[in-house]
């Protein structure tokens, strides 16, 4: 199995982290290994990188003990990150008042947090996205990441001006293996 990433931006980091640390369940703990926990332990710098491996613990544990393994409870996880980190970290991606032009910066965006391996993006006409993202394998965050980026995605449309978005996930059915296509539709 090779990882859906290797390293995860502090930025995107950051707020999971926070999220991991409020939730008062005796569960928690489990997910994390020593070095989990010596990262943890430390100030999360916004421009550093860090390990895959400890956000992946982190989004697990959120996803099966906070989310109650539900992909909606993924999905606002995205949407809250993209609110509260582009428009002031990152808001020259945003182009107010022109979903379609902020989207086609989609990929260069999500990049900029994590270095997603077989992700791709097509507009395929103004108001309607499709992403693809292949499956690494057995991994158990790949369903709460992907749903994940499309609460993402939701997210960043709404700061550029959308409204009336929709955004599914659903299998590709065109691939003969397990990849998830994220549809969005807005105006």
């Amino acid at each position: 199995m090779s990882p859906l990433f290797t390293k995860m931006k502090g930025s995107l980091m950051l707020g999971y982290v926070k999220f991991f640390k409020s939730v008062k369940d005796e569960r928690m703990p489990s997910y994390l290994t020593d070095q989990d926990r010596q990262v943890l332990a430390e100030r999360i710098l916004q421009s550093s990188w860090y390990p895959a491996e400890t956000a992946r613990h982190v989004i697990r544990a959120l996803f099966e003990v906070a989310g109650k393994e539900n992909p909606d409870a993924a999905r606002q996880w995205g949407r809250f990150s993209a609110q509260s980190i582009v428009p002031t970290t990152y808001k020259s991606f945003i182009k107010p008042g022109d979903p379609s032009e902020t989207l086609k910066s989609f990929r260069r965006i999500i990049l900029t947090f994590v270095d997603v391996e077989g992700f791709q993006v097509e507009e395929e006409k103004p108001g309607l996205l499709r992403a693809r993202i292949a499956d690494p394998g057995d991994d158990p965050i790949f369903i709460p990441f992907v749903h994940m980026l499309a609460g993402f995605i939701e997210g960043l449309v709404e700061i550029a001006g959308a409204q009336d978005i929709n955004c599914s996930v659903k299998k590709d059915e065109d691939a003969k293996n397990k990849n998830l296509i994220i549809q969005a539709t807005y105006r």
